[in-house]
């Protein structure tokens, strides 16, 4: 019942969507739990889900939410980060269950997440230092904690960083027996840390992680997010020869879904990006690809996957389209199926 109780106060922010002050009010009634319980009230002993509905709490707050995790307050920053540090303290120190469970985990998880966000300069060391005290409780780190991880390098904001945090994708993950079962929610981290910085090359360097993800396989391959990403990075470039890269990109998202793997399951921001820089494009060939994307559209409706029916925004970009277009140029190979 105490339980309802904290995610009720966690999701207590401003419109119900918890936040920071959601957080906080979860945090004082856990508090008051602990407190109750070291009085002899057994009731209101905690448990590992309390800590972890409280923790997560914090994780969902919103980076600059109420100056909480902004670079501008540090000091707000190191508040919620050393919250969140305490009361893992106290769970390790009182009320960690015999028996490692999902919540022991996700309290960990949560806590990394906190502190890859709050932009402090240890971060990368305060997640590593999580990573080792989840061992310590006998709990192995995952991909979820890697891909807080690797959030950490990528806010350091350095090509060094990047490097890095590259290295430890593939010292973890890649390799017959990887230590965390490899999953691409860590490099999808470092994909957008890399198609938002600032680098000249950085269309060249999301190739690459996107063919090593494909390299690694399982479930480390390209996923949705993924391809939205760059897709999206691509719709932006002024570089010669995005178009044909986009359209590729979409051509494998989508023959990767066909082919089984349910996390590359296209969405309709993918195909309006593509539609909307072919729109713009004055190659030739842009008008038969964008017959083709609509048409590929209405094949994956027909499918079962109604999150992609072309919407308002698709066609008014098909009908804002330059016209007439240069001629002589080649189609891309571009078979959507």
């Amino acid at each position: 019942m105490l339980n309802i109780v904290l995610k009720a106060w966690g999701n207590s922010g401003a419109g119900g969507g918890g936040g920071i002050d959601g957080a906080r009010r979860a945090e004082a009634v856990l508090c008051n739990m602990i407190r109750l319980h070291g009085n002899g009230h057994e009731c209101a002993r905690p448990d590992a889900l309390s800590f972890s509905t409280v923790i997560g709490a914090y994780s969902r707050a919103e980076p600059g939410e109420a100056a909480a995790y902004s670079r501008a307050e540090p000091g707000e920053a190191a508040a919620a980060v050393d919250s969140v540090m305490g009361l893992l303290e106290e769970l390790e120190g009182t009320y960690l269950p015999d028996g490692a469970d999902g919540s022991v985990e996700s309290c960990y998880n949560a806590a990394a997440n906190v502190v890859a966000k709050s932009g402090l300069d240890d971060a990368v060391e305060r997640v590593g230092d999580l990573m080792g005290r989840m061992r310590n409780m006998d709990v192995a780190p995952g991909g979820n904690i890697l891909a807080s991880l690797i959030e950490a390098y990528a806010n350091e904001g350095s090509e060094g960083s990047l490097r890095r945090g590259r290295e430890l994708l593939l010292e973890k993950m890649d390799g017959p027996e990887p230590e965390i079962e490899p999953n691409s929610v860590p490099f999808n981290v470092l994909l957008g840390a890399i198609l938002n910085g600032d680098s000249t090359n950085k269309i060249e360097r999301a190739d690459e992680l996107m063919a090593l993800m494909e390299k690694i396989g399982g479930d480390a391959r390209p996923d949705s997010a993924s391809y939205n990403m760059i897709i999206s990075a691509l719709s932006r470039s002024p570089s010669p020869g995005s178009e044909r890269k986009a359209v590729d990109y979409l051509r494998d998202m989508l023959s990767a879904y066909r082919g089984g793997y349910k996390k590359a399951k296209p969405d309709l921001f993918a195909f309006n990006c593509v539609i909307g820089m072919l729109a713009r494009s004055r190659q030739d060939w842009a008008d038969d690809i964008i017959h083709r994307t609509l048409e590929a559209m209405e094949s994956q409706r027909r499918h079962g996957n109604a999150s992609v029916v072309p919407d308002t925004i698709a066609y008014n970009l098909v009908i804002g389209s330059p016209s007439p277009r240069p001629t002589g140029r080649t189609t891309p190979s571009a078979c959507w199926g």
